[in-house]
């Protein structure tokens, strides 16, 4: 068992790694048997083990060309989410570009544009530090922890004042 909040984040990544490579040995599994011996009570509208999906492309978008005929990948735009959230990451011209889906009835567009922002956050700092334990890792940026103690600031001034 690993007390994850004192795990080094490279430890962890190294952890749920192996723990998805043993368990690709079930992946034929069939899906709708597994659901079945569950008793997952089923809900058409939502998936039935899982709401949140992350998928990285390691092998990007890559351009085919056949018979003289190239062709280009197309990301389109379905404006409905298949999923609550779905992120996904792609490699593509020595970026990662995101792709984000997600359900407008549970999220709005400025609470996921924070979202990623501390997404982004935690990336960098893992970036920096790999040993970082995860406890550490401060998913807010300056502005908020600012704005945080501010708030903690004119609370004890109000608990003084009265």
């Amino acid at each position: 068992e690993l007390d994850v909040k004192q795990t080094a984040w490279a430890n962890y990544l190294n952890n749920v790694k192996n723990i998805c490579l043993e368990n690709f040995k079930y992946q034929d599994y069939p899906l709708n048997e597994i659901i079945n011996k569950l008793n997952i009570q089923r809900d058409t509208s939502r998936a039935p083990l899982f709401d949140t999906v992350f998928t990285f492309q390691n092998n990007g978008l890559s351009n085919i060309a056949f018979n003289g005929i190239n062709t280009k990948f197309y990301l389109q735009d379905f404006n409905i989410s298949k999923f609550d959230l779905s992120l996904e990451i792609v490699p593509f011209n020595n970026e990662l570009n995101l792709n984000l889906e997600y359900s407008t009835k549970l999220f709005t567009k400025p609470f996921m544009k924070t979202f990623l922002e501390h997404y982004k956050n935690i990336l960098n700092i893992i970036l920096d530090n790999q040993d970082i334990k995860i406890s550490k890792i401060d998913m807010l940026s300056e502005k908020e922890r600012n704005k945080m103690k501010m708030r903690k600031l004119l609370e004890i001034i109000k608990i003084i004042m009265e």
